[in-house]
């Protein structure tokens, strides 16, 4: 119980506007820059929520336009799915098919992506757009939600390492500072030798 007293006395002694005359002119500009910066990142947590928010409702509206504007319809393989190259060492190769649908009287043909045990004549789901064309399926609804908590997380984690490198270059200018005031001191008040 003591020590956290103790504790709490000497970070209480360390406040920028303390009246001790002891208190060196780069420890109060420390103390104040500490302070400050504890409050810019408690101010940066609802900053970021909100930003993370925002976020959230921009791909939240983004995905339910998609899921209106696009329709998976049933495809019929024309041909046996083919390999496409590599396009890594370590990377999968695709494969694609080309397949026929009737949409609204309309006979259409793409080549499209596919599984690769696909053979002709088999029933392909694909997604078109208005258009009629293929187009990639619509973001899931958790889509939304990582992208605004990503979002939240990525301005938190950069406001706090911006505010650590703050930190770490204002104590390095300030121990300069000091080291070079206690040597113009050392210097007042030491003598040279034989003097």
């Amino acid at each position: 119980m003591k020590s956290n007293s103790s504790l709490a006395l000497r970070i209480w002694r360390l406040r920028p506007w303390s009246m001790n005359p002891l208190m060196r002119g780069s420890d109060r500009c420390e103390a104040l820059l500490r302070t400050l910066v504890m409050v810019g990142l408690l101010l940066m947590v609802p900053i970021s929520g909100a930003i993370g928010s925002t976020t959230y409702t921009r791909s939240a509206a983004q995905i339910q336009a998609d899921h209106a504007s696009k329709v998976q319809i049933s495809a019929t393989a024309v041909a046996d799915a083919t390999q496409l190259p590599s396009s890594g060492p370590y990377r999968d190769s695709g494969y694609r098919a080309s397949v026929r649908w009737v949409r609204g009287g309309v006979d259409s043909t793409a080549i499209v992506d596919v599984d690769k045990n696909v053979k002709a004549g088999a029933v392909v789901p694909i997604w078109v757009g208005t258009d009629g064309k293929p187009t990639r399926a619509p973001a899931g609804a958790d889509t939304a939600a990582l992208d605004g908590i990503g979002i939240g997380l990525m301005v938190l984690l950069l406001s706090g390492t911006c505010a650590i490198a703050l930190l770490w270059a204002m104590e390095v200018l300030l121990s300069g500072v000091r080291n070079l005031q206690w040597e113009i001191e050392w210097r007042r008040v030491s003598r040279p030798i034989g003097t």
